[in-house]
């Protein structure tokens, strides 16, 4: 349902993460099904570290350069609702431990299982009535009446 970035540090001595899910809803009850799409850019750096001595040491503490900016664009492009309402929500952490991402996902998982077994189940108790009705008409036997 919604896209939810995680970001994680490498160090495994001073963990630290990002949580990022970005969302849009379009009426003031928060509700899954009143969201609207968006686009969402891709995490850039816009810093360029030069081969220094200084920022040697700057590179052997990250890896990899940190993530200074990035781009966030609500909504699609010229769908003119952000001109007429404000209903906006982002969910934004960041913290010096491993983040858990929120309940979305066992709702999605949830909502699956149960879209998935309801039929089955439906389907099993139809089969199960159907061999019961067969084989009740195969117990009904008819008698003629003897004459002497």
């Amino acid at each position: 349902i919604f896209n939810v970035w995680q970001i994680k540090s490498l160090s495994s001595i001073y963990s630290s993460s990002m949580l990022w899910k970005p969302v849009v809803y379009q009426s003031v009850d928060r509700l899954v099904e009143k969201t609207t799409l968006m686009e969402i850019y891709d995490l850039k750096n816009n810093i360029s570290l030069q081969k220094s001595i200084d920022q040697g040491i700057f590179n052997s503490f990250y890896v990899q350069p940190y993530v200074s900016a990035f781009n966030i664009s609500f909504g699609r492009a010229k769908d003119g609702f952000f001109a007429k309402s404000n209903y906006t929500f982002i969910q934004f952490t960041a913290g010096l431990d491993i983040l858990e991402v929120d309940s979305i996902k066992q709702f999605v998982r949830i909502a699956l299982i149960v879209s998935l077994v309801l039929p089955g189940l439906v389907a099993f108790i139809a089969v199960i009535f159907i061999i019961k009705h067969r084989c009740s008409k195969r117990n009904i036997s008819s008698y003629d009446v003897i004459q002497d």
